[in-house]
Order: C-alpha cells, then structure tokens, then sequence
C-alpha cells in the first residue's frame, strides 16, 4: 500500500510540471493579512484563510505574510523585580539598615508606592502577581510544600486564572523567568513533571532558576528551562544572584539583537533574602558592628528615618514588641554576640542582591528601547521573616521540622555562618525590628508587618520621576491589570479554550497621573494559616491565631539520607540536621559480580513522625549489616535533589565529599569528618 501511494504521487507531480507549475488539485488556502482585532480570546485566532481558484499561482495575487499576533505598537518592555523575605522597614532608600544604593537609584528614578501589599508569605504572593487572582481563587492558600485537598489549597494552578506571562505570551510578547518560582506543587518537581504548572506550561518562553522556595545559594538546585543542572560545578566562585542576573542580562541582548521589534516581558525573583544567608564575606564584613546595637534601637532608627524621607506620617510609632521577643538590654552577652553577627550576614547578603539587581538594571539601560521600558520592582514578598527562631539557625532546616537549637549550638558555628558550611537564618527579634513600623512579621497576614512592602515603578517614555509618595491602597494582584493596562490589552476572557475567573486586581497607572487620586482598590482580603484580616477604606479588622515561630512537628550537608559504597561495603547513613549522624555498616565488602542490596528500615514510631527505628543491610538475602537511628525529620528532608550515582548539590557523609570546590582543588572539610586523612588543614 505504501508504495502503491507513492508511485500515485509520483504521476500526480509529474503531470502537474508538465503543465508549466504546480497546483495542487485541490483549492489553494492563504491566510489574509488581516490583523486580529479580538483579544479577549486568547490565543488570537490566526486571519481567515483566503481561497484561491487560478490554476496557475503566476496569475494569483500573492497575500502578505502573516507571522502570527503582534503587541500593540509601542507596547512597552515589562520587568517585574520581586525580593524574597524583606521587611518594610529594612532596605535603605526606605530607611532601612541595609544599604541598597541600586534600589534608591530605581526609586529616584520612578515614583515609589508605600502602602502596596502582598499575601504574607511566598507562593501566596507569587501566584497573586503572576494571575492577578488573590491566593486562594488561585489554589496557592499557602506554601507548596503544605499544600491539602481542600479547595483553595491545593497548590494545582487552575487553568481558569492564567498568568501574566501566558497572557502576553499569545500577544506577541517574549517572557522569561529568572530566580525562584513557588508556584509548582512538591510532587510536581520531578525529572518528568508534569510540566503544566512549572514556568515553561505557565506562559514563560525562558526559565532559569529555581523551584522551591528556597535553595543553596552556593551550590543550588537549579532548572534550565525543565533539566535539572548543576551550574555551581567546578566554579570556585559561583553565587546564585550573580547566576540569574548573568542568564537575565544574556537573555535579554539576546532577545533585543534578534527580535528588537518584540516587546519582552521579565519576570526576576531573587532568592535574597530568603533563608538561607549566603554571601561572599566582604559584603558581611562591610557591616561589622553596624548591628550591636540591637533591634530595639535599630527599630527606632528606622522609624525616625522613615519619617524623615516622608516615607510615613509625622506622628507614627512604633508597634509594641511582641512579649515572647526579649529586650535587647536583657540578652546575654554571647546571645549580643550571636544576633549582631546573624544580622550582619543578612544585611550583607541584601545589599549583595542590590549590587546584582543594579547590574541588570544597567544592562536595561544600555539597550535602545530602555525608555519604553517599565520596571517594576517590589521590595519584599511578605514582611523579614520569623523563621529563624529566637536564636537564629545555623541550619534553617531545623525550623521546618520542629526541632530546637541553642546559642550554644550557634555560636560553635559563628565563624562558618554566611559560608558555605552553613544554611543560616537569623533571630526573630530582627524580622520585627525591620519590620518597623509595623507590628509582626512574615506569615502573619492579619497585620501590615506581614503585607505591606515598598514598591517602584519606572517608565521613563511614560512619566518622569518624582518625589511624591503614592499612598493609595494597592495589593500584589494590581501588577498583572497594571502591565495589561500599559500594554494596551484587555484582560482577556478565554484563554486556550478555558473561561477565566475576572482579575480581582485594578491598574495602578492611575496614580502615576494623579499622585493623589483616591485608590482604585479600595477592600482586600487577607489570610496565611488562619490569621486573617479585611481591609475597607481605610478601616482594618484582623484576628491572629498562629505566629511563626510556633512551628511544631506534624528537608544534602544539612539533613539527608544516603546509600552508598565505603571501599565495596555498603553503608546506610542519616544525616539528621547537621547535628547527628547514624552510620551503619556491613561486614564485608560486596563480591564480585552482579549483587541486590536491600537496606530495609524497620520505623518505630507509628503515625508519630520524627521517631527512630532500626536498619537492617542485607546482600544477596543475607544480613551484612544491623543499628539503630534514633530519630528521622519529621517533616522536610531538605531542598536538594535525590541523586542515583552520585550526590549532587552538597554531600550528604563527609567520608565522600563532593566535587573540588572553593578554589582548593579538593573536597570541602566537612565537620562530620572521621576517616579522610586527605583532607587540608584549616585553621
């Protein structure tokens, strides 16, 4: 049959060239160059085929090209900035300790926004600003990572409320995402997806980052597009900011000597200054001492500040410390000690993300169209966080499973905080100091300290700078009406074939014309793990019921697990949290030859998770190897890969190290150390 076809299609050409050209037997379809008027249903419909009837195509007329939908003309650039875990009152162009010089640049060149707000926690507000939809309607009620069945929880993105980045996608933008996305449920993130709800099935073209809400800013667990990849391998020097805005910037030249006639849209979301604090050491040292004076009076600091800048009213006070937070005066001189240094590597941390951000900034700049160009940036996705406990972290894992550490445990580690020997958070007496003049902090969505953060706006071929604070009512889901607005698009009603849930944000391009117009949102929701709170007019009434750092059990170097070879002896060794290590052993090493291991772990605990058990090593069905782990996390294993053949990312056993790193061209001098007599001195 099959050559029986294609000795048919043979003759049918040939008799066709006989007659001069060819045309096929049928009507000739083109498409009209129409444009498309309609983008309320996306994708736009491709033009009407025209129909032709000449049999010889010398005699048609030829129609013009149709490439697919195009922006509205002078439709702008788009750059979302969005920081991760910064309080109101802790950048320094908002009088805050940090010092962003990069940020107060933006802000001198735009107009800033101080009573714009978000959900109080990090896929909450991600998905709000990318959809335009509040949190729940969006299915993100919380963290991915806690996600349920319920409606409103499930961490499954509906595809009734597209992203931003779908939307200008079908309306001839070009997207990309660089940094972290939160938005994709745990059991999604694997090798194999789906990939629906990851950034590429959300609408963006590019991809560079990566997925949890948090990673290893020294060896992270980072995506090109939907692979897994390890760019921190043999790169002595690497630091994920400095990563992502290389990729943005590259990505950008790129787009703009290719297609300089396509408007791009940017979406870069650091992972600065989420746990874990990382950063090379001069940053951290540019601050030493700058924080011994404690949070109480730093609290103050920036209140005065702030109300010198106008950036709030004469006459504000600070809120009431929270009562299970001490007084500064009533710490210990090691706490002091501790917490000053905790701080230090935060604030460096900061003001290293503002370095990079500046980077890309004038990268923008640099390009012809830079004045079409609008830049927004947010200063903060919730309120500094609370979640390095009351005396900080020298691994932050500690705080997803309910287990406690001291100053003690801290200050044995003072010296490696900020490195990559560390996944380090800070003491909750500084989310609250820099969350002045607010009460509270990230995760407590009842109170302004949890949602308000700064936010900038740019376009410098749409409005000039000025110094006039806009004090008009915004939240997070205004962004995606606000860019749909200065592109000249419809929120669209249909897209790929679904009815879309209306937007429940408004554009915020209003206030740029008229700095004190009265606010197009006038009543916002808010709710993160039962604390909750409504906002109308001016007028708010909240309820708390949870606070941060009330975390109880129901996440690599920092807590893992491993199966592996010592020499031919199969090993079994847990890594709980950095702080204890359960190894057991075989007896012998494997025999030659093809062998089945079975490491079978006998769990004592019931349904009460966190609990030990016993392991049992068999090879070939006989028992080699038998000991106790006497506790298991019980709720986050860590943010790292699961590697088949090697471990990538950090090590979970010091006795095999990793990859060369650090410019020392050998393994890192893991503390858990016992065997490896190759491994260097340090002082």
């Amino acid at each position: 049959m099959a050559s029986h076809t294609y000795r048919k299609s043979k003759i049918l050409f040939s008799a066709a060239l006989l007659c001069g050209t060819f045309i096929t037997a049928v009507q000739v379809l083109a498409q009209s160059s129409a444009p498309p008027t309609d983008r309320t249903y996306l994708p736009v419909p491709d033009p009407e085929r025209k129909t032709y009837s000449e049999l010889d195509v010398r005699n048609a007329e030829k129609p013009d090209s149709y490439a697919g939908v195009s922006a509205p003309k002078n439709a702008p650039n788009v750059v979302v900035i969005l920081m991760d875990d910064i309080g109101f009152g802790a950048a320094s162009p908002f009088g805050g300790p940090i010092d962003m010089p990069n940020i107060d640049k933006l802000a001198n060149e735009g107009v800033r926004f101080n009573n714009f707000h978000t959900a109080a926690l990090c896929s909450p507000t991600r998905v709000a600003l990318q959809s335009g939809r509040n949190h729940h309607m969006a299915a993100m009620g919380s963290i991915m990572e806690w996600s349920t069945g319920f409606p409103g929880y499930t961490g499954r993105h509906p595809e009734d409320a597209a992203f931003l980045a779908e939307i200008l996608r079908l309306n001839g933008y070009s997207t990309a995402h660089f940094g972290k996305a939160h938005e994709t449920a745990a059991w999604e993130n694997s090798p194999v997806g789906p990939f629906a709800r990851w950034p590429t099935g959300a609408g963006y073209d590019r991809f560079y980052g990566f997925m949890g809400g948090e990673t290893d800013q020294w060896h992270p667990m980072m995506y090109d597009q939907n692979q897994l990849i390890d760019p921190a391998a043999d790169n002595p020097d690497y630091h994920l900011t400095e990563d992502i805005t290389d990729q943005a910037i590259s990505w950008i030249r790129q787009h703009e000597a290719i297609t300089p006639d396509r408007p791009y849209f940017v979406y870069f979301a650091t992972g600065a200054v989420h746990a874990p604090h990382q950063v090379p050491a001069k940053y951290i040292d540019r601050y030493k001492g700058r924080f011994d004076q404690g949070w109480d009076a730093i609290r103050d600091d920036i209140l005065a500040r702030q109300i010198k800048l106008g950036w709030v009213p004469e006459g504000t006070v600070n809120a009431e410390r929270p009562k299970d937070i001490k007084a500064w005066d009533d710490l210990s001189a090691d706490e002091k000690r501790l917490f000053a240094r905790q701080a230090e590597i935060w604030a460096g941390f900061g003001e290293h993300a503002d370095e990079h951000i500046g980077r890309l900034l004038d990268a923008i700049d640099a390009l012809p169209d830079a004045d079409n160009t609008l830049v927004i940036a947010i200063i903060g996705d919730n309120g500094s966080s609370a979640e390095g406990t009351m005396v900080g972290l020298y691994n932050a894992m500690a705080y997803f499973n309910g287990v406690p550490t001291t100053v003690e445990d801290n200050l044995a580690q003072i010296d490696k905080l900020g490195g990559p020997e560390s996944y380090p958070h800070m003491a909750i007496g500084w989310a609250y100091g820099t969350s002045a003049p607010f009460a509270w902090m990230k995760q407590v969505a009842s109170d302004f300290g949890g949602t308000q953060n700064p936010m900038i706006m740019r376009w410098p071929g749409r409005f000039k700078a000025d110094d006039k604070i806009r004090s008009q009512f915004h939240h997070v889901t205004d962004v995606a009406p606000t860019v749909l607005d200065a592109a000249g698009l419809p929120e669209p009603t249909m897209v790929n074939g679904v009815k879309q849930v209306p937007m429940a944000g408004t554009s915020m391009l209003y206030a740029i014309d008229d700095p004190d117009a009265e606010t197009t949102h006038p009543t916002q929701y808010f709710e993160i793990m039962g604390n909750r709170a409504i906002y109308h007019e001016g007028w708010l009434a909240r309820v708390i019921h949870f606070l941060p750092w009330e975390s109880k059990p129901a996440g690599g170097l920092f807590g893992g697990w491993a199966a592996w070879l010592d020499d031919g002896v199969p090993v079994f060794t847990y890594n709980y949290l950095a702080t204890d290590e359960y190894s057991i052993r075989g007896s012998d090493p494997l025999p030659k030859g093809e062998n089945e291991i079975v490491f079978d772990f006998d769990y004592e605990g019931g349904k009460k998770p966190g609990q030990g058990g016993t392991m049992t090593i068999s090879v070939g069905g006989k028992k080699v190897g038998e000991g106790r782990i006497d506790k298991t996390q019980p709720l986050v294993m860590g943010t790292e890969a699961f590697g088949v053949g090697h471990d990538s990312e950090t090590p979970v056993v010091a006795d095999y190290g990793w990859a060369p790193r650090l410019g020392t061209g050998q393994p890192l001098p893991w503390r858990h150390a016992r065997r490896r007599e190759d491994l260097p001195d340090q002082d």
